[in-house]
């Protein structure tokens, strides 16, 4: 019935948005359920004040009703917060509704001095069911119509005259008109709102993925902090480049879709296998890959996650190239050591390391042969025990000098791989 209503009501509504849309109101109809409750305990409380001053012969009648009122009211705070309650809430609200209904008729039936006092009440009672609590305009359309019609139902057994049914439907259906359009108004205003907010939380999914791809999520978590410079020293710290052996002459001699093809499926394949070693992504710089632990997400891995990606990397990418025809080899170069970490940029910020490791890293990486990975001796000294590592002499770096170096052979019988990534 409620689908149907709104399927008419409000056309421009997805159908697949009604329910998340009703879970939604629910939770709205309930915050404005408690403090309209709330609020109706405390007039009552006033009224049955006024009403020993102003009625005190039929005071018995009215202390019941406002009793009946504050009773239900405050046992309903509770009730409508209730799993199964919420579920059905525009459907129970309105059931609700009939005694609340049928103890303002009888008041209206039992207390002569009353009704111009009460039609007063009635009229606050219906704009109340439209605006305060919030309901579904369906559910508003049946409270005012079991309100109306126990008002009547009142009249009739009171044999009331032609003036008090013309005076009073007057006033009532004054106030459901006002009602309901205020009713239609809020739903018609609360569904736009929903779907405005759905899709800009569709648009913040997308920039936050984006976001992702860019920073670490732990880098992106302080900035929506508040944190306006990001700037860390990091100790120790391992930073990975490996580039493709003879990328230059591939570009020349491949149709350049090709090119575009096997470099993106290359990355896609790295960027998995950094992901099942919880080692951190920094970029990509043409065909090199720069990745690091010890900062961002991988803050609490070591050097030995960076071997194990190198290893692995190595063989996915031999096999990528195998799949497509080619000779596809990768060289590495890894550094251990103290590096400045932070973000850089407004408009495009970008996470990024400096620091001597850094540039030791990119020159071994420029030093290792095809499908060599050279560490320096911070590196060695880390993995050693787990890993097969060759001494491969000492080696002039460009501005840094003189080092020792070492070449990873491979897995030691401690050291498991623990991820399979197919090429």
């Amino acid at each position: 019935m409620l689908m149907l209503s709104n399927r008419v009501l409000f056309p421009w509504f997805d159908d697949s948005d009604e329910r998340p849309f009703l879970e939604y109101y629910a939770e709205e109809t309930i915050t404005s359920l408690k403090y309209a409750l709330t609020a109706t305990v405390a007039l009552h409380l006033l009224l049955m004040i006024s009403d020993w001053l102003a009625f005190k012969e039929e005071f018995w009648i009215l202390i019941y009703y406002h009793l009946y009122i504050i009773f239900s009211c405050g046992m309903a705070v509770p009730m409508f917060s209730m799993p199964l309650m919420k579920k059905h809430l525009f459907v129970l609200v309105p059931i609700f509704w009939i005694p609340s209904a049928v103890a303002i008729a009888v008041v209206l039936y039992f207390v002569d001095k009353a009704f111009d006092a009460y039609i007063c009440g009635v009229v606050f009672t219906l704009l109340y069911a439209c605006c305060a609590v919030r309901l579904l305009f369906l559910s508003v359309v049946v409270c005012c119509l079991l309100q109306v019609l126990f008002i009547n139902i009142a009249l009739l057994a009171k044999s009331s005259g032609a003036d008090a049914y013309t005076y009073t439907n007057f006033i009532m259906i004054y106030a459901v008109t006002i009602g309901l359009v205020l009713s239609f108004t809020i739903e018609f205003l609360a569904r736009r709102n929903f779907i405005l907010r759905a899709k800009l939380d569709s648009e913040r999914a997308k920039l936050d993925a984006i976001l992702r791809d860019i920073l670490p999520a732990s880098i992106l978590s302080r900035i929506r902090s508040g944190e306006r410079r990001i700037a860390d020293l990091n100790s120790p710290v391992t930073i990975l480049f490996a580039d493709i052996v003879g990328f230059t002459k591939f570009t020349v001699d491949q149709r350049p879709e090709f090119v575009v093809d096997t470099l993106n499926d290359l990355f896609t394949h790295l960027d998995a296998i950094a992901a099942c070693h919880g080692v951190e992504k920094i970029k990509t710089i043409g065909d090199a890959y720069m990745a690091a632990v010890g900062i961002g997400d991988a803050f609490e891995k070591d050097a030995a996650s960076i071997a194990e990606f190198a290893l692995d990397a190595r063989d996915a990418v031999a096999m990528l190239g195998k799949n497509r025809g080619i000779e596809l080899r990768l060289r590495f170069g890894i550094a251990t050591g103290r590096v400045v970490s932070g973000v850089i940029g407004n408009s495009r910020p970008v996470f990024d390391t400096w620091g001597l490791q850094v540039n030791l890293a990119s020159r071994l990486e420029g030093l290792a042969p095809p499908n060599g990975i050279l560490l320096d001796k911070d590196t060695t000294d880390v993995i050693s025990a787990r890993y097969e590592v060759s001494d491969n002499g000492f080696r002039d770096v460009k501005g840094i000098g003189c080092v020792p170096t070492y070449l990873l052979v491979g897995r030691s019988k401690n050291s498991i791989n623990k991820c399979s990534i197919g090429a």
